[in-house]
């Protein structure tokens, strides 16, 4: 039995938060964006590559402003502002998608990101 594929037009998010474990560098626009919504200290160096700076910082392996709610979902505290990477995911092509789960789009993420993109083990 196929899966049903997941367009842009049906998507709707679960809120489960797990897109945002993955650490990339959020282009100019994202990070103006951001500080001119009141936000600063975002950023972080590459856990790995001590000569790369520029990434949305991680907290305990989420993203520094995903939000736990207490009924199990997650929300982002930037929604409105959020970098390129976070309003495209998981559609980085027009193409339809099965899960908007990240172990399901590494590859995707891999060639667009692949320069500002690291990758956490689950």
């Amino acid at each position: 039995m196929t899966k049903k594929r997941i367009t842009k037009k049906s998507f709707e998010c679960e809120n489960c938060g797990q897109c945002c474990r993955l650490l990339f560098r959020p282009n100019k626009s994202d990070i103006i964006r951001i500080e001119s919504a009141g936000h600063a200290d975002f950023l972080m160096n590459h856990p790995f590559r001590k000569d790369q700076e520029g990434y949305m910082k991680l907290i305990s392996g989420d993203c520094a402003f995903l939000v736990k709610n207490t009924d199990g979902t997650s929300s982002c505290r930037i929604y409105d502002v959020r970098p390129k990477a976070c309003r495209d995911y998981p559609f980085f092509s027009k193409k339809a998608v099965e899960d908007c789960k990240p172990l399901h789009h590494l590859e995707e993420v891999k060639v667009r990101y692949a320069k500002n993109l690291y990758i956490p083990k689950v």
